[in-house]
């Protein structure tokens, strides 16, 4: 039987022992972990987005704002 198991099966036994004070803490122990679990996910998530990001993608974005600058200051836009 898995962790998150085990504590469901004392959730239950609390609950049906009517033991609130227990049941309560075992609650709050599991939903803590899951959102920890979800924070985690997601952190790791973004950090995958935001440092594997391709390089050819920033070079030609590089490329594309000189180009527009270059222009600029043919048109006499930018002294």
């Amino acid at each position: 039987m898995s962790e998150i198991s085990a504590r469901i099966v004392d959730l239950i036994n609390f609950s049906s022992n009517q033991k609130p004070l227990e049941f309560e803490g075992s609650f709050k122990e599991i939903l803590q972990n899951k959102v920890a679990d979800a924070i985690d996910n997601k952190k790791s998530e973004i950090a995958s987005i935001m440092f594997n990001a391709p390089e050819e993608n920033n070079e030609e974005e590089l490329e594309t704002d000189s180009e527009e600058e270059t222009e600029e200051q043919e048109d006499g836009e930018i002294p």
